[in-house]
């Protein structure tokens, strides 16, 4: 009885408008399709999206369609279908004017597909059929800016940010070792395996979980199994070689540098964030000017390390997209970003970036240095998540 008085129903609060930043964490609404074998869809649905659906509806039944606004740095962070859903969001009467109400009539307008070779989890090639591009592009932006302003980056030509040394981020290619070939080999084994079973819809989780592996084996063959030997030619050994360079090179400035890896533990065996703190240290540089984000759990704590960071008493963060990605503003003395891995999404691209080349940046240039294994899923990551920020930015725009 008690329980059900304490609940403080939504309608309850007086609530009239609602302003939702960061919007694209809510880009997984779910919706019908007949599309099932098509690559490049998400159609997942997630319970915090489904929340702000229900709200969002009450909101526009109260106010008569009104009051309801979203902001967001990358409102289409992945999938072609993010940017229908947050249309979907603030104004479906928009949707029904232009005879797009559901997805798959969406798909018919303004998606295309196309069929081409892709690396699979096993690093081999094979033939996906995948969206790839939207359609129609002028007609789409209109419709999309009926009810959005858009402000790309390149629009921005007023606001001082430091430009990429070069023109364009450095890529460090590295030899694929004898222990990450014959690991390969493995998962090509396991792959075929997986392709042969007659119930590969009970063990449709074997290709993430493959994908999952070669990826950690390229940034260190620890993170499959910690009783591997720490190859001196690892991507964790190469990003620590690399960032003791750039850290005399810019000593007399207090030059600082951020590093992201994503994917960084092997249970309580391995942690590479930590591996490569003592490496750092060991290399020359004081333990306390190496940051490990993990270390620093409260928003006070994060708020005096984000301080010491600009002021170059630390001179090194060590950290994942998600934690050093939104809303960190460490970017006075930044010089030089290290990708150790490839985030999934364009929107995970843009945000470690947006640390660095970032207004308050006082540097002339900066570097961003991206480390990639020869003959794994790293050759091919890249390319695919800058042709999809391209169609991205294109649908955006109209161009």
């Amino acid at each position: 009885k008690k329980a059900e008085e304490d609940i403080i129903y939504f309608s309850d609060l007086g609530i009239d408008s609602l302003i939702i930043d960061e919007a694209h964490a809510y880009k997984r609404n779910f919706f019908p399709t007949k599309m099932q074998r098509v690559k490049g869809l998400d159609r997942g649905a997630s319970q915090r999206a489904f929340s702000l659906s229900l709200k969002i509806r009450y909101i526009m039944e109260k106010t008569g369609g009104r009051n309801v606004y979203f902001a967001s740095g990358t409102f289409v962070s992945n999938t072609i279908a993010e940017l229908w859903t947050m249309v979907r969001y603030i104004s479906p009467a928009t949707l029904e004017e232009f005879g797009i109400s559901t997805f798959d009539r969406f798909a018919s307008v303004f998606c295309g597909t196309e069929t081409a070779l892709e690396l699979d989890a096993a690093g081999r090639f094979k033939m996906v059929q995948r969206f790839c591009k939207y359609c129609n592009i002028i007609e789409l932006s209109k419709m999309f800016r009926t009810v959005a302003d858009v402000i790309l980056a390149d629009d921005l030509t007023e606001v001082e940010r430091p430009p990429i040394k070069g023109g364009h981020p450095k890529q460090v290619n590295i030899l694929r070792s004898p222990i990450i070939s014959r690991f390969m080999e493995y998962l090509c084994d396991e792959y075929e395996w997986y392709e042969g079973n007659p119930d590969k819809r009970e063990l449709s989780h074997i290709p993430l979980l493959i994908y999952g592996m070669s990826r950690k084996v390229t940034i260190d063959p620890r993170l499959i199994d910690y009783r591997f030997r720490d190859d001196p030619e690892s991507k964790l050994n190469v990003c620590a070689r690399n960032i003791l360079t750039k850290y005399r090179e810019y000593d007399s400035i207090k030059g600082t540098q951020i590093v992201f890896c994503d994917l960084y533990r092997n249970g309580e065996a391995f942690n590479a964030w930590e591996e490569l703190k003592r490496k750092l240290i060991l290399g020359g540089i004081p333990a306390n000017e190496v940051a490990v984000i993990s270390d620093f759990n409260t928003d006070k704590q994060k708020s005096d390390l984000f301080e010491k960071v600009n002021a170059g008493d630390v001179r090194v963060v060590i950290g994942s997209t998600a934690k050093l990605g939104t809303g960190v503003n460490i970017q006075e003395r930044l010089a030089v970003e290290h990708d150790i891995d490839c985030p999934f999404r364009p929107s995970d691209v843009e945000q470690r970036s947006g640390r660095i080349i970032r207004q308050g940046n006082t540097l002339a240039e900066v570097e961003i240095i991206r480390y990639g294994i020869e003959q794994t899923l790293d050759a091919g990551m890249y390319a695919i998540l800058e042709r999809k920020q391209k169609f991205i930015n294109d649908a955006m725009k109209g161009r």
